[in-house]
């Protein structure tokens, strides 16, 4: 004799062998992982800290040593010690191309026949400078940074 075992009318469980047809409610969803979400800072408040000031302070009277711009997303190390220099110059300083005749276009003391902010057209005027004599050279305001830079060649 052979004995048949009975079979499930429905896959409601496979785990389950009292589970036949529809009296086992149906399997429970899978659980989804939870993250934990990260709090995110305003503009104003992830700027202040940035820069190291409380929200509600005033902000520093910081200035790059070199173009003398205010307004920077970063504050770069340079020749005179860490954030002195803004986020254009430092990045020229560190590649070793920071040179007297370069400033940012926003910089407040870019002046177009003397300054460019393409390291190409800057190579250029370096050029012109040293084959003629009678090329003016950019003047030092008094600042330290363009006298140490000019040493530095």
């Amino acid at each position: 004799d052979v004995v048949l075992a009975p079979h499930p009318l429905s896959a409601a469980s496979d785990s389950d062998p009292e589970c036949f047809g529809e009296s086992c409610p149906p399997p429970p969803p899978p659980k989804k992982k939870k993250r934990k979400k990260k709090k995110k800072k305003s503009k104003k408040k992830a700027a202040a800290a940035a820069e190291g000031d409380e929200p509600g302070s005033p902000p520093p009277s910081r200035k790059c040593t070199h173009c003398d711009i205010q307004k920077t997303p970063q504050w770069r190390a340079g020749p005179m010690g860490p954030k002195t220099l803004c986020n254009a110059c430092g990045v020229r300083y560190r590649s070793g191309r920071l040179f007297p005749e370069y400033r940012p276009a926003g910089s407040p003391t870019f002046v177009p026949s003397l300054h460019s902010n393409s390291h190409k057209k800057v190579v250029e005027m370096r050029n012109k400078a040293n084959h003629s004599a009678a090329a003016p050279r950019a003047s030092s305001d008094g600042c330290d940074l363009l006298g140490y830079i000019r040493r530095k060649e």
